[in-house]
This record gives structure tokens, sequence and C-alpha cells, in this order.
């Protein structure tokens, strides 16, 4: 029996602290912390940390970041650092989520109905300390397994979700004539898709929803535009077939092709979200946190309708242009799908000069690269005033860009934009 001496019985805040780390480890482990590498970095910071305990509430930040220098140095491997660092994170946990739960920010969150951000940063809190075990990856070892994982799991034509249109999904990485291997968008990508006011964007991207439902793929629609009524008119022509401007008074005939598409073997689930002018990716996720919690829905692929109607989380920089803090935008959404894993179609306007082209490039991306210079799929859509006018329409979809796919192909598609359904494709010459 080792006799323990009791925390209180030291002066300091910070012997007391560290007296009842040391007491805890030995009740879990039956023996004392031993002396480690670095020891005398580790506890100088770890001293500093505790004795910062006792400060006063709004100095939290100060000790918040100590905390965090503290997991790095606690990545050293031992035993010891493991139970400390694990100790730190449920601190630092509780100092965040408590940091969003009390006081004048939440008021002022409550005050404004900003929801969504109060769950994003309860979020943010449970994610402290994740990933402090991944130490990277040695690229000689199991080489095979490694490049047969490439091959199974990592390969666009194994993980995309397809658009539905062939010619985009083999250019999207698809293998012709292999319906295993299909191409798209991936999961953790970014594709934008970009248009004039009015140029079909919402319509193609509600035609990748449907193929993506099909696939049984779980879908979600943000829609900053126009709200969710007009979103679903779009959607109710396109599942139903009928005029949207006919929609009216065809409730039954509606509900039966509702029934026919929808009670189907493994078709996926869509959710039209109606967010507020100027949301933000907070409020997004925030949705995606509470969807799967109530739910148990978790989507495979999300549209954002649309960047400009948006507003960055970040706002600690002042923006000298418009095009700049939609930049900050765009990097937040490629944020969130590689945090989530999700495939993200985010739509976008294109300048006034673009209308009417024969094909939009990157020079009509809203007269700023910021926005597409790190996405992995970029999609413009035009027409001409002649294929306006057309019956079907006719609409030009380039591919202007991306980190991902090939780019400075092209395709025409009619479509009928009052269904909201392309009816056919036929490709141009490269």
């Amino acid at each position: 029996m080792i006799l323990m001496i009791e925390p209180e019985s030291f002066d300091s805040p910070v012997l007391q602290d560290l007296a009842t780390l040391v007491i805890d480890f030995y009740k879990k482990y039956d023996r004392a912390p031993k002396v480690v590498p670095k020891s005398t970095e580790f506890w100088g910071v770890f001293d500093t940390f505790l004795g910062e305990k006792r400060i006063v509430a709004e100095k939290a930040d100060k000790y918040c970041d100590t905390a965090i220098e503290i997991l790095e140095i606690g990545k050293e491997g031992e035993i010891d650092f493991r139970y400390y660092r694990d100790k730190l994170v449920e601190f630092l946990q509780y100092q965040k989520v408590k940091k969003a739960v009390s006081g004048k920010t939440l008021e002022e969150r409550m005050k404004h109905r900003d929801y969504g951000k109060i769950v994003a940063e309860i979020q943010e809190a449970m994610l402290v300390g994740k990933g402090l075990e991944n130490l990277g990856i040695d690229i000689y070892e199991n080489l095979p397994k490694r490049l047969e994982l490439r091959r199974t799991i990592l390969g666009r034509s194994i993980r995309g979700i397809p658009t539905g249109i062939s010619y985009i999904d083999h250019k999207l990485g698809g293998v012709e004539g292999d319906a295993g291997r299909q191409g798209g968008i991936c999961p953790g990508e970014t594709g934008i898709i970009m248009a004039f006011t009015k140029g079909g964007k919402t319509t193609i991207a509600a035609n990748f929803t449907k193929e993506a439902l099909n696939r049984g793929i779980n879908v979600n629609h943000y829609a900053f535009e126009g709200g969710e009524e007009a979103a679903l008119e779009l959607y109710d022509a396109m599942i139903t077939g009928i005029d949207k401007r006919q929609l009216e008074g065809r409730e039954a005939e509606v509900q039966e092709k509702y029934d026919a598409f929808f009670n189907r073997d493994g078709i996926g689930r869509l959710t039209i979200v109606n967010l507020p002018v100027k949301g933000t990716v907070a409020d997004i996720e925030g949705h995606l946190y509470q969807q799967k919690v109530q739910k148990g829905i978790d989507p495979g692929l999300l549209i954002i309708d649309y960047i400009s109607l948006m507003r960055a989380v970040d706002t600690s920089t002042k923006y000298k242009e418009r095009y700049d803090l939609f930049g900050q935008i765009v990097l937040e959404i490629i944020s969130l799908a590689r945090r989530g894993n999700y495939a993200i179609w985010a739509l976008t306007q294109s300048t006034r000069a673009s209308k009417g082209k024969i094909i939009i490039g990157l020079d009509d991306v809203a007269d700023s690269l910021e926005m597409v210079r790190h996405v992995d799929i970029i999609l413009t859509l035009n027409q001409t005033k002649e294929e306006e006018k057309s019956k079907p329409q006719i609409m030009r979809i380039y591919c202007a860009g991306g980190r991902s796919v090939e780019k400075g192909w092209k395709a025409v598609v009619e479509y009928d934009p009052f269904r909201a359904q392309i009816r056919g494709i036929k490709m141009e010459a490269e």
C-alpha cells in the first residue's frame, strides 16, 4: 500500500492539479508515471496550462491555445503522454463546449436564432484531439496492398456518384461499357456548376440528384435562392414529368408518380432544406448533425444553391472585394466536403458578359478566380439566343477546369426547363 498525498495538501493550484492527475494515473495503471523523454519540456508546458485553469473566464482562449501545444507534445507515444493527453482533450472539449453554450455568446446567437452555429461549435469541440494517432503513411510499407486500395477504393471510376449523363460520367472517370465503373463526382470532392441567371444551374443539379437517388444515395438540397418552394416545384416537375406550370390541380397524379419513384428497393432519400439568405457552411453542418441524430439520415451528396447568397463563417478578414469573400466561402465548402466525406455540387453565377457565349470559361467566373481555383470540378452551362428559343432547348456544358479531372471537354444536351428533364445528349468535337 502506497500512501497517497491528498492534493489539498498543496498550497499551489498547479501542484494540486498535478497531484490529482498522478493519483488518477496510479489508480488506473497501478503504478506511478514513468520518467519519459522531453519530460522537462512536457512538464513545463503542463505546469503553465494547469496554472491557467484557475484564471478568469475571459482568458479561456489563452489556456485553450496552451492545451493545443500540449496535444502536439503528447504525440510522443508513451503511455504517460497518452494518459495526460486524453485528460487535456477532455478539458479542452469542456472549455470549447462551455464557450459555445454560455454567457453573452449564447445569448447573442439565441437572439438571432443562429442555432446552426451553436451546433457547429459543439461539433468542433468534439473533434478536439481527433487524428492524434495519425503518424502519416510510409509509402513503401505494404505497397501491394496500398496499390490495390487505390484501384478498388480510391479510383474515381469506383467511387464516383454519377450525373446520369453518360458522356459526362465517362469524362469524370468512368469506363465506357463497364456498368461497375461509372465515374462522377467522388465523396470528399467539391464541384462548381456555373451559369448566368436562369441558365439551368438548378435543373442540371436536380438531374444529378435524381441519378444519385436511383443509386441509393441520400441527397440534401440546400436552397438559399427562392426558398424551398421553388426547389420543391422543380423536383415535382422532374420526378413526375408534369410541366411545373400545370402541377396545380393534379395532386392525385403527382402522388401516384411519387409513389412509383420512391417506393422502390434501394432508392435514396431527398431532403430539401430552406436556409436564409446570408446563411453559412456552419448552418449546413449544423443541419447535417441534427438530421443524423434525429432521423438517422447521412447524405452522400449535397447540392448548395447558391454561393452568392451565402456569407463566410470566418469573419476575421475584411474582404476588399465581394469576390474574395466568395473564395473564402468556397474554401469553407471544400473543408466541409473533406471533413464529412460529402460529394458537393455548389451552384454559382457567371458574369453578365457571359450570357449568350458559346463557351463560358474561367474568365467569366464572377470576375475572380478565387471562387474556383481550389475546387475539383468546374462545369459551366450556357445557351446562345437561338438555342434558348429552340424546343426542346439546347444547353452547352463545358468543363472549364478542376483539380481532379480532365478539362476542356464539352457536350450539348437537350432539355425541357419546365419539366426539369434532360431529353438527350449530343457530343461536340473536342
